[in-house]
């Protein structure tokens, strides 16, 4: 009997020791950039200067293949030296970043394009390639949580159903609830109920509208989601809706969560949700 206990237990301990190193391997950590990097972003900055940069590497690094290939020396130089130039920038902006960046590298490829060494110039982009790849894959998702996702927080919208302020999440879960009021009143036939739930949603969107006015100037950001066509989608509901017409009402529904919701959450929901984790 004590044999059969302890094999129990040794066997719990087994299991209960896989569990835990099952749940370890499910934890991700993260490495956070260098707080340095922060000034070349907005709103530190006029101007997302990091990201400028990193944009001109791939295009310089781009050329220098292409060049190289079809033997255009003085072209792949002409790159070469933008690149040196960029690479050295980098280093510049994030000093703490100088070793891994090792500025040395877009010298010896400028100097090997200089000397018709494609064989140096391919080995070299390759290194550089590699950097690229390693310092992306450690800190470009975290970097664009922490600086290019917006930041919700300080955000209120006016809720004039019930004369009070609500911050953005609670303003999410309105919207949701009431698109699903639409929803639910097509469902059983309660078209009076879904016709007052639909004009609740498209003045709650309205007025959420007004408050992305603060960030997105430009109106055709605006209008993407919350323009004239979808305008025209809540009056045709709206008709619907009198009529009786549930199967034709419930696609016009999905066609507004489609065009507002989803699209509206594939710009701005996951990356907020990131910056959420991070900052709470």
């Amino acid at each position: 009997m004590k044999k059969i206990t302890a094999l129990l237990a040794f066997a719990l301990l087994v299991l209960s020791s896989h569990i835990v190193s099952a749940e370890e391997q499910k934890k991700v950590t993260l490495k956070l950039p260098p707080a340095s990097i922060g000034q070349w972003y907005k709103p530190e900055n006029k101007r997302q200067v990091w990201l400028h940069v990193m944009f001109n590497l791939r295009r310089e690094m781009q050329a220098i293949a292409l060049y190289s290939a079809s033997g255009e020396k003085e072209l792949m130089i002409k790159w070469a030296e933008k690149l040196a130039k960029d690479y050295n920038k980098a280093a510049e902006l994030v000093p703490e970043w100088k070793a891994d960046i090792q500025p040395e590298l877009a010298d010896k490829l400028l100097q090997a394009a200089k000397a018709s060494d494609l064989k140096e110039v391919g080995n070299i982009q390759r290194q550089l390639g590699s950097q690229c790849r390693d310092c992306h894959d450690t800190y470009r998702a975290i970097t664009v949580a922490m600086y290019r996702a917006p930041d919700f927080s300080e955000i209120s919208v006016e809720d004039e159903e019930n004369m009070e302020l609500l911050d953005m999440l609670d303003t999410m879960e309105n919207l949701s609830m009431t698109l699903n009021q639409v929803v639910i009143g097509i469902a059983d036939q309660k078209f009076d109920t879904a016709q007052l739930a639909q004009e609740k949603l498209l003045h709650k969107l309205t007025t959420l509208g007004q408050v992305c006015e603060n960030c997105h100037t430009d109106n055709r950001a605006k209008e993407y989601l919350l323009g004239p066509l979808n305008n025209e989608r809540f009056k045709k509901l709206a008709v619907l809706l009198d009529q009786k017409e549930s199967s034709e009402a419930g696609k016009l529904v999905g066609e507004i969560a489609v065009t507002v919701c989803a699209r509206c959450h594939g710009i701005h929901r996951t990356s907020a949700d990131m910056r959420d984790e991070l900052f709470r």
